[in-house]
């Protein structure tokens, strides 16, 4: 991993991401956003100074459903690594069925989303200078899955989600306040067995996307007023799988990857004239080279993940289906422009999923075979770094036991879910002053220490 110089030309805001959907009732990673930062001018070693012409870093955070159904945090700080450690999670509480989702819309505000036990959405945030959230609250509604979440600036946050009747709902933070109330949602129609997936390209731009219970590509698109929705509108005549991915690298620009019966990757897009390309209802191939030659697809079972860096510049990802190595593809969101499938290495398990900070900047997480979270990136020079692993987002159960002695106490931990060599922060009441309580921090090697 590295760290960054920045220079700061003026504040570009941008909202990423991540989605890996854990289904075996293990572990659960993740929903990932990337907070808005600065321009990205060149790197620096790992641990190296940075230098002082910007003091906001780059942050990346990383929100996951853990075995105990609770939420967990990482995060990573470009001046300090990764926190609380490369190994460990925060946890944030809350009991939640799915994965969480999580928003960025200034470079100093976070907002995460998840579906509670009894169905309503729940809210958390908070900000990067400060890690304790504010607490979960409860949005209302009764939805399925993960709802999608974007924004196109400050104060102002909308959620999609898929309703008990399969229809689409809405709801909306506008600075003053949710609407159209704290706990109502507003119907939007359609239909869907599939999480929705949403995009912004500007400021009172919203594109809504599901795959229809009719297993075409629907999509429905407003500016932001609970009146003025359009119509649903059907952009395929052939039967598709799982949810799309939408991307944008600007206004009037959508990219849309979505897979085929047969476990290709098919690409449409929206360049603000009409129809959309190749067409209303068609798609092109992604597996056809700059030069025009057909290339050997790779097929996956899972949906793909999709980032835009910059214009003109689309990255693809999948998990190959016979091998469950992950594979990258890019081209310029022109017909016939892919470089073709190049393989990344490693054995996952679902979908990868991508950020990107900024041109020539791409971190791609997957679950391990290992059930961890692993890391890799790509920072503009050749070959990618990586895998790293980032661990499990577990909960360690801590027993406290104590024995008063003349000089003030024995006090022995013992517990599982460490991770052998780390390290354990505790808080226990001092026996000779139990006014004035103590932390201890220690190495451990087999989850069971005596400490004086």
């Amino acid at each position: 991993m590295k760290n960054l110089q920045l220079i700061r030309f003026g504040f570009v805001h941008i909202n990423y991401l991540l989605n890996i959907d854990f289904l075996d009732q293990r572990y659960y990673m993740l929903k990932i956003a990337t907070i808005p930062a600065p321009i990205v001018t060149k790197y620096k070693s790992l641990f190296g100074q940075v230098e002082p012409i910007v003091k906001n870093p780059i942050w990346l955070n990383c929100f996951a459903r853990g075995v105990d159904g609770r939420v967990y945090r990482k995060w990573f700080d470009n001046n300090a690594g990764w926190k609380p450690s490369d190994y460990d999670w925060q946890p944030l509480g809350g009991v939640i069925t799915d994965y969480p989702v999580a928003v960025a819309w200034s470079s100093n505000r976070l907002d995460v989303f998840a579906r509670g036990v009894d169905g309503a959405l729940y809210h958390n945030y908070g900000n990067n200078n400060n890690e304790t959230l504010a607490g979960w609250e409860s949005l209302g509604g009764q939805i399925l899955g993960s709802p999608a979440v974007v924004s196109w600036g400050k104060n102002r946050i909308d959620i999609f989600a898929r309703g008990l009747d399969n229809g689409i709902y809405h709801k909306w933070w506008d600075g003053m306040g949710w609407k159209p109330s704290q706990l109502d949602w507003q119907p939007l129609g359609g239909g869907t067995s599939e999480s929705p997936t949403a995009v912004t390209w500007s400021e009172g731009r919203l594109d809504v996307f599901v795959l229809g219970l009719d297993r075409n590509l629907h999509h429905i698109y407003g500016d932001g007023n609970p009146d003025n929705w359009s119509r649903w509108e059907k952009l395929s005549d052939s039967v598709l799988q799982g949810s799309p991915t939408v991307v944008s690298w600007g206004p009037d620009r959508l990219d849309i990857f979505v897979r085929d019966s047969f476990g290709s990757i098919l690409h449409k897009a929206w360049d603000g004239v009409l129809p959309w390309k190749p067409s209303q209802l068609d798609f092109n191939s992604t597996n056809r080279q700059f030069d025009g030659s057909i290339i050997e697809s790779v097929q996956t079972s899972d949906s793909p993940a999709a980032v835009a860096w910059s214009k003109g510049r689309l990255d693809v990802f999948i998990r190959g289906q016979e091998d469950g190595v992950v594979y990258h593809n890019y081209g310029d969101g022109s017909p016939g422009n892919w470089s073709g499938w190049e393989s990344l290495g490693g054995v996952i398990q679902g979908s990868p999923t991508v950020v990107s900070w900024g041109p020539d900047r791409l971190d791609v997480f997957a679950r391990g075979m290992d059930d961890g979270v692993w890391h890799k990136w790509w920072d503009g020079v050749f070959p990618w770094k990586g895998w790293e692993s980032l661990d499990k987002p577990v909960s360690p159960s801590i027993v406290v036991s104590t024995q008063k002695n003349q000089t003030g106490g024995a006090i022995r931990v013992s517990g599982k879910g460490f991770t052998p060599g780390g390290r354990v922060k505790f808080y226990v009441e001092n026996l000779v002053n139990q006014a004035n309580p103590f932390s201890v921090t220690s190495d451990i090697a087999d989850c069971t220490g005596t400490f004086l």
